[in-house]
């Protein structure tokens, strides 16, 4: 049987040490069966597009960046050495760009990991569904 967008977020996750990754995907399953759209969207517009309500205002921000400090500041470093990324503008405050930084970063993997999803890695969940 196939595994729904949901099941296949919720096996991800089980196998995921990342919280900033781990929160992308409650939110992701929070869109139920539009997880993958929704995903996308963020991923093709961005956090700034508004298209992540809870990291819109700056108050927001800042809270999400102070709690997923360690995982964006992992996640930034290593980016930064594959591509030249662009310094903060002086107009963007950096709470907001590091915060949308991470998410979308988290975005990106989580895609990945559903556009290399394989079944078979979920045992368990295979039980369940049969």
């Amino acid at each position: 049987m196939e595994h729904t967008i949901v099941t296949k977020l919720e096996n991800i996750k089980s196998q995921c040490d990342n919280e900033l990754i781990q929160r992308v995907i409650e939110d992701a399953i929070e869109n139920n069966e539009d997880a993958q759209s929704w995903l996308e969207d963020v991923r093709q517009y961005g956090c700034q597009s508004g298209a992540v309500s809870g990291l819109i205002y700056h108050s927001d921000t800042k809270e999400f960046f102070k709690e997923y400090a360690v995982e964006i500041g992992e996640a930034f470093f290593e980016s930064a050495e594959l591509i030249n990324i662009q310094r903060v503008k002086d107009s963007i405050n950096s709470f907001d760009w590091f915060a949308w930084f991470g998410y979308e970063w988290a975005v990106g993997e989580v895609l990945s990991k559903l556009e290399n999803y394989d079944a078979s890695e979920y045992p368990d969940s295979e039980e369940e569904q049969g």
